[in-house]
């Protein structure tokens, strides 16, 4: 479901894991400078929730990143977050002068794994390092978080 707060606002993008008659809610409401009651059921579905201790937000993930993959290829990329579950990499793959943007899914709700939007390729974080991964013959590693 896309949406945004009129006309001009950023619009957003809410994303779950598509099961066969499972319906969703998504709750919208304007900001309160009243804290949020001191018990809340927080559900799957609910982009609010907080994430497990161990899963990586988004923003843990943002930055600029460099990406090399032996023999010849490599790439420097922006990975932008798009709410809890969406990473977008947008970027230029050398030494073709490519640019491109792709979108990437969380996996399931506390999972550290993406996957791109209509492909199988999956990227897996590492909690305890987050700023780097390796994949078959290549690796990337964030060189800032900005």
């Amino acid at each position: 479901m896309r949406y945004s707060f009129g006309p001009s606002g950023p619009v957003r993008e809410v994303t779950t894991l598509a099961k066969p008659h499972e319906t969703v809610a998504l709750t919208v409401t304007l900001a309160s400078k009243h804290p949020p009651p001191a018990t809340q059921t927080m559900r799957r579905d609910d982009p609010t929730a907080a994430l497990p201790p161990t899963t990586l937000s988004t923003e843990d993930l943002k930055g600029c990143w460099q990406c090399v993959c032996w023999p010849i290829f490599s790439a420097c990329e922006y990975k932008r977050p798009d709410g809890r579950d969406t990473l977008w990499h947008e970027g230029c793959l050398f030494p073709l002068l490519v640019g491109y943007k792709e979108a990437w899914d969380r996996v399931a709700p506390d999972s550290n794994a993406f996957r791109k939007r209509g492909k199988d390729d999956v990227i897996n974080y590492n909690p305890a390092c987050p700023g780097c991964f390796c994949f078959g013959m290549g690796c990337s590693w964030r060189w800032c978080k900005c």
